[in-house]
């Protein structure tokens, strides 16, 4: 609900229903539209051609189900802007606009019982103090771009995933 002043100092409360704003959409000639950056690239074929192969190498090989881990990376970006606008009928697409780049990338384990990565901007947010990051059920880096370099990567790898795949075997009494 919105307040709408009138000339003469009356306060009038405005309530819309869906008819009259899909009315209103087309009285004013503008339609929803989806901001996107990129177009979405998933090959189909190739994820069922890959599992079909990884599928055939662990069963060659002998490999039980609790020794095979998966670790992939996500962003959270938390200034991120809508994904949907309203734009008039004239126009076709909506002027670019740049990203934010607030974001923090995960760097996720399956099947292990150690810490996340977690690569942020900042080695220290001014939020937190530098004993209170130990505390985190995360290992945490920074870089300028907040991504998982090959650097980063390898370092969290040996220091880190190895190490709880390990523990993680010799507590399940696995090779």
């Amino acid at each position: 609900m919105k307040k709408i002043n009138k000339k003469g100092g009356g306060n009038k409360t405005f309530t819309a229903s869906k008819g009259w704003f899909a009315r209103f959409k087309q009285h004013s000639q503008i339609h929803s539209i989806k901001i996107s950056g990129e177009a979405v690239s998933a090959d189909i074929e190739a994820t069922h051609t890959f599992t079909a192969k990884f599928k055939k190498i662990t069963e060659d090989n002998d490999f039980p189900p609790d020794l095979v881990f998966n670790v992939d990376e996500t962003g959270l970006y938390w200034k991120k802007l809508l994904s949907r606008t309203y734009i008039s009928r004239e126009e076709i697409s909506a002027p670019g606009f740049k990203a934010s780049k607030d974001q923090l990338t995960l760097l996720l384990g399956e099947n292990t019982s150690g810490k996340p990565l977690l690569v942020s901007h900042s080695e220290t947010p001014r939020v937190m103090k530098d004993n209170q990051k130990s505390h985190l059920p995360v290992i945490w880096t920074s870089n300028r771009t907040a991504w998982v370099t090959e650097q980063i990567c390898s370092e969290w790898c040996a220091k880190h995933f190895c190490h709880s795949v390990l523990q993680f075997c010799n507590q399940n009494n696995l090779p």
